[in-house]
């Protein structure tokens, strides 16, 4: 007598999918953030170590508003490899690469918390929440970690 499968079964077979599809989301993400991040890297840096711009950070907040915080892995594999394949020690690419997960993770985060945020930015509320969290409060969180993890490794001139 054939068994038919049960709904825990079937929701084990869409969890897996699920899982499946964010572990290909997440790696697609830290090819791409590798990749950006480190043209950054080499072409738009202040004093060795700070990226005057910040691209990959804008892709990984886009990555997490869409697609949810799951992905946040890849964004600390991408930028790991990023740091590391700029020339950064260990000891200042991880910290580095937390601060960037953080920072795109609380733009995302605020952002989908925005009332009547569109993803869109068709309107001009829509740009001006953008802008205010997104591109002004998001980035306190990586440029604060940024700054101590560059100055426990003497990578930030003083004065």
């Amino acid at each position: 007598m054939a068994s038919t499968p049960s709904s825990t079964d079937a929701r084990a077979a869409v969890a897996s999918v699920g899982i499946r599809v964010d572990l290909l989301r997440g790696l697609a993400l830290a090819l791409g953030y590798f990749v950006v991040a480190w043209l950054a890297l080499r072409l738009v840096v202040v004093h060795d170590a700070v990226p005057v711009i910040a691209p990959a950070t804008g892709l990984a907040m886009a990555a997490l508003v869409l697609f949810g915080w799951r992905l946040v892995f890849g964004v600390v594999i991408g930028a790991v490899g990023a740091y590391l394949a700029a020339g950064m020690p260990v000891s200042a690419a991880i910290p580095l690469s937390l601060g960037s997960a953080l920072t795109a993770l609380a733009g995302a985060v605020l952002l989908k918390r925005a009332p009547d945020f569109r993803y869109t930015l068709a309107r001009g509320r829509d740009v001006l929440i953008f802008i205010c969290l997104a591109v002004i409060c998001a980035p306190f969180v990586g440029t604060s970690i940024g700054v101590g993890a560059l100055s426990a490794v003497d990578l930030l001139p003083s004065g």
